[in-house]
């Protein structure tokens, strides 16, 4: 059976990392449309412009300029998690109609969290990859910092190109006006 999963949660919940441990788990491919969108943008595709103009003025892309990007990647059939797909209720609706999804996980987390996590996300400008400073302690909670390892910037010698990714406090309104929505829509 294709393991079909998407995870929902605003931006900075962990979706990525959670995708990241459970795609070898379960033989599943990691797709985040995060990723993809900043790599087109760094890649300065005409893709890439669009998705930096709506970056820049600080607004999720219209349903047509996602799909553009996801339907190659939608129509393989296989086991996938969807990391920041879909967002609204009419890319629900049309992803359960090319790619039928059997599992759904919404991860949510307090704002004040988001917001510490927010500021310590890091990106490489050289391999793309995420990396989150900011290690969370309260009591019954730790989200531990994902620092770069032996397998990934350190040995590539591109530490020095971390970079703090844009933290766009505006994106954690819109997502909190979508997420009830969304969160209610039945897959």
């Amino acid at each position: 059976m294709a393991h079909r999963i998407v995870l929902l949660g605003p931006p900075g919940c962990g979706k990525g990392t959670y995708a990241k441990y459970l795609a070898p788990l379960l033989n599943a491919n990691h797709v985040s449309t995060g990723d993809l969108i900043r790599t087109e943008i760094n890649k300065q595709t005409p893709l890439g412009l669009k998705f930096m103009d709506h970056n820049r003025r600080g607004t999720l892309a219209p349903d047509d300029l996602i799909f553009s990007l996801m339907n190659p990647i939608l129509e393989c059939s296989g086991s996938f998690i969807l990391d920041g797909f879909p967002r609204t209720i009419s890319q629900a609706k049309i992803l359960q109609d090319i790619c039928p999804v059997n599992r759904i996980l919404f991860i949510s987390m307090r704002k004040d969290v988001l917001i510490k996590k927010s500021i310590a996300r890091r990106l490489c400008r050289e391999c793309n990859i995420s990396f989150n400073l900011a290690d969370i302690c309260e009591p019954n909670f730790h989200m531990p910092a994902v620092l770069p390892n032996k397998t990934t910037c350190i040995t590539r010698r591109c530490i020095d190109r971390l970079v703090q990714r844009e933290v766009l406090p505006c994106l954690l309104n819109v997502y909190s006006l979508l997420h009830t929505n969304i969160m209610f829509y039945s897959i």
